[in-house]
């Protein structure tokens, strides 16, 4: 998250210097009806896929990720609206896949925290590390671009990594 933590401080100090518009925001989520009373009561956030949950507002992969805990419940009185007003008060559009969840090695397992679990078989995911590690970079340009993320701290990121 250090890139896009550096990012939202430079589009901050850009707006505040000079007037420049932020990025459009990535909140993601859209209201849904849950007991049929024709108002939204829930917040459905969209999966890899094209699956939705209810339980994380980012997006996650059910094929080789495992959810332990309902990490933010969305179906609190008053949150739901809440919410929904603060997507409609935005410029949006859908939320970003940052480079390690773009370019995955391996699923999570979700709980307040996410752990990796490396896939057993990184050559059966990847033909090779320069293939990732080109699924990585342009991500990353692809976010940069965008300013979205702060490519000096994802290379910084990308040279310690393993992989």
């Amino acid at each position: 998250m250090k890139p896009v933590l550096a990012a939202i401080i430079e589009n901050m100090t850009e707006l505040l210097k000079r007037g420049t518009r932020p990025p459009a925001s990535r909140i993601d989520g859209e209201g849904i009806d849950t007991d049929g009373n024709g108002l939204p009561d829930a917040i459905s956030f969209p999966q890899a896929g094209g699956q939705s949950s209810q339980l994380w507002p980012f997006v996650d992969d059910p094929a080789i990720d495992t959810i332990l805990s309902e990490q933010i419940p969305t179906n609190i009185p008053g949150l739901t609206a809440r919410y929904l007003e603060v997507l409609s008060a935005l410029d949006h559009e859908p939320a970003i896949g940052l480079p390690r969840t773009t370019c995955r090695v391996g699923g999570y397992i979700l709980e307040a925290d996410s752990r990796l679990v490396p896939f057993d078989d990184f050559f059966s995911h990847w033909r090779n590390r320069g293939e990732y590690r080109s699924c990585v970079e342009h991500s990353m340009n692809r976010l940069a671009q965008q300013r979205l993320y702060d490519q000096r701290i994802g290379d910084q990121e990308i040279a310690a990594s393993p992989q």
